[in-house]
């Protein structure tokens, strides 16, 4: 009787240590698993391929190994896309960076390349002087000769780089950007009207001329942005600048104009005024007008 209990109480034992033996997951099965874990979605598809086992042990370890890996993996794919789109550069980038290689190769090939001795004499010392001369004069006369040129009797002049022919016109102002803000009365000519353009940097342009007529008779521009300029001079631009613009002048007027660098500074041509208003000692407005 006692042996047949003690045979019952092994057999139990034998099944619940089988039962465990069926329920664990063996060491071979963790490294597949943490091994899979590391690959993008291959760790996922083993775990959702596994969730129903009949081993309750690899049923949960497959259900987390999937939740884990998807998350891993979405994050993963996510940061390559951050870093394909943030910092890998374009095919421009490319060959600039291929270009520059290309310049620095040249430049070392110069260098190892034996350099062929030159005899310097003092003629062509001379000559190498003169040509820069000539070159930098012929440079300061066409950038001159920009800023105020008269032709037939007619100024043309430059505002913010494009040529216009005086009278300037609004229509010329339109075209080239400027918003008009008003037609009033000149406050300081009862017989003329004034017209108020402004353009994208804020800075003001005045165009004069007689009630009921078209023929403008002053334009004047007060700046404001410094990318606004009107016969080459913005607000960056000092008396010194002024002067060597309008060179070209026949005689000036300084009774409004002070060593201090503030008033203004008349220039007087052939036909025609340039006022140039100053404010410790740089451009605020300039005008060109037809003088009497």
């Amino acid at each position: 009787m006692n042996d047949s209990i003690y045979e019952r109480i092994y057999d139990v034992e034998l099944a619940i240590k089988d039962e465990r033996k069926r329920n664990t997951v063996n060491s071979k099965q963790w490294f597949a698993s943490l091994i899979l874990a590391l690959i993008p979605f291959c760790g996922f598809i083993y775990g959702f391929c596994n969730m129903n086992n009949k081993n309750r042990s690899i049923a949960s370890h497959s259900k987390a190994l999937a939740i884990v890996n998807i998350v891993y993996s979405l994050i993963l794919l996510l940061a390559i896309g951050l870093l394909l789109f943030f910092y890998v550069p374009d095919s421009g980038t490319q060959f600039t960076l291929d270009k520059t290689a290309e310049v620095k190769t040249e430049k070392l090939v110069k260098k190892a390349s034996p350099k062929k001795k030159t005899v310097v004499t003092k003629k062509k010392v001379k000559k190498v002087v003169a040509k820069k001369k000539v070159k930098v004069k012929g440079k300061e006369t066409k950038e001159d000769s920009k800023a105020l040129i008269f032709e037939d009797g007619k100024a043309t002049f430059l505002i913010n780089g494009s040529k216009c022919v005086f009278p300037c016109k609004s229509s010329f102002l339109a075209e080239k950007g400027w918003n008009s803000e008003s037609i009033n009365p000149d406050p300081d000519n009862a017989s003329n009207t004034v017209a108020t353009w402004t353009d994208m940097g804020g800075s003001t342009a005045y165009i004069y001329y007689p009630t009921g007529e078209l023929n403008v008779s002053k334009i004047e521009i007060t700046f404001v942005d410094k990318a606004t300029s009107i016969l080459g001079l913005s607000s960056q631009s000092s008396i010194n600048d002024a002067d060597k613009v309008l060179k070209a002048r026949e005689s000036e007027d300084m009774s409004l104009y002070d060593d201090s660098g503030n008033g203004t500074k008349i220039y007087n041509f052939k036909g025609y005024k340039v006022s140039v208003s100053l404010l410790n000692n740089y451009v605020t407005s300039v005008s060109i007008e037809r003088s009497i």
